[in-house]
């Protein structure tokens, strides 16, 4: 009989963990294991992404990430980020019980974390009697007092019947090395072909021949370095008139959600700006659209990489550098 596996996602938007859990998923022997992914979020290319690998996928409301790694956390000093701490620490239990009623609408025989984020789903899992693998993706930040961060080191080592880090420097920062196995991600490189030709990328955004293309893969991302890669392309530019900038993912739609309707209209008013403002600002400050190109985001990464001339991973915070790996 086939062991039935649970894998929770987190994310809520497509980018490198839900690549990598789809890669993890895809190498299963199915005839001994029954993945099943949960996404916390209804994000229509995630559910998308499992569903057209052949892996059941189901959304399931009412889980809540409690965010505190390099990916983002919830500092004081920023009142929009207090509120949502609050709200975090209100739906807590209520998270907890969603969990268990996933668990217990789908008996696993294995429940899999794919985040740090997820601590109540850890702790439903234990009070459901569920064999716990939580997957460490992410590098934990240390706040303002280090309570936080004690906190999930503390669940990982009581919780966790088996911890897995992508990093020793992951492994270090949260439990001191005292628990976990250390299992890099893994990249399909079959897909990456040396021989594909990039000028189909090219041809479609409208590229000059001669133009020297620097390819980026961190959309609007703060840790994947897009703010000091924008301050430093005006300075590219002078040297190399011909460069170009393709930002994949880089193409904002907002949300409408309430919380970021509030922030886009008071942030600019002090002076600061939500991520999306401040990105818009500086290519509009340094007249940067004719030559940095906010891409959707793109399943082709293959090819997109086959277009450049040269990829770029800026990044401000440890974690998996994904792209470089694929363009090595």
């Amino acid at each position: 009989m086939r062991k039935r596996i649970l894998y929770i996602q987190h994310a809520g938007a497509l980018g490198g963990s839900a690549i990598s859990l789809l890669r993890l998923v895809e190498a299963l022997d199915r005839s001994q294991f029954e993945p099943i992914v949960a996404c916390i979020h209804p994000v229509p290319a995630i559910l998308d992404l499992y569903r057209n690998s052949g892996i059941e996928v189901v959304y399931w409301p009412g889980i809540r990430d409690f965010m505190h790694t390099t990916g983002g956390w919830y500092p004081l000093y920023n009142p929009f980020m207090i509120i949502k701490l609050l709200n975090r620490m209100y739906y807590f239990l209520a998270s907890v019980r969603a969990t268990q009623k996933l668990i217990e609408q789908y008996h696993p025989d294995i429940v899999h974390l794919n985040s740090l984020v997820l601590p109540s789903c850890a702790i439903a899992t234990k009070r459901c009697n569920k064999p716990l693998v939580w997957h460490i993706r992410e590098s934990v930040v240390s706040g303002h007092f280090g309570v936080r961060k004690r906190w999930l080191g503390y669940l990982v080592k009581r919780l966790a019947d088996e911890a897995i880090f992508i990093s020793h420097d992951g492994r270090r920062l949260l439990v001191n090395n005292e628990t976990g196995t250390v299992i890099p991600n893994s990249v399909d490189f079959a897909e990456f072909d040396f021989q594909i030709d990039g000028n189909k990328i090219r041809s479609e955004l409208g590229l000059a021949p001669d133009a020297k293309v620097i390819l980026f893969l961190g959309a609007r991302g703060v840790i994947k370095g897009i703010f000091p890669l924008l301050n430093a392309m005006p300075l590219v530019k002078k040297q190399v008139p011909n460069a170009v900038l393709l930002v994949g993912g880089g193409a904002y739609h907002f949300s409408g959600r309430i919380l970021s309707s509030i922030a886009r209209a008071i942030l600019p008013l002090i002076g600061y700006g939500t991520v999306a403002q401040r990105v818009d600002k500086l290519l509009d400050c340094y007249q940067m659209h004719d030559y940095v190109y906010m891409l959707e985001w793109r399943k082709d990464v293959p090819h997109l990489l086959a277009a450049c001339d040269v990829l770029v991973f800026p990044s401000t915070a440890p974690h998996f550098a994904r792209p470089v790996v694929e363009a090595g």
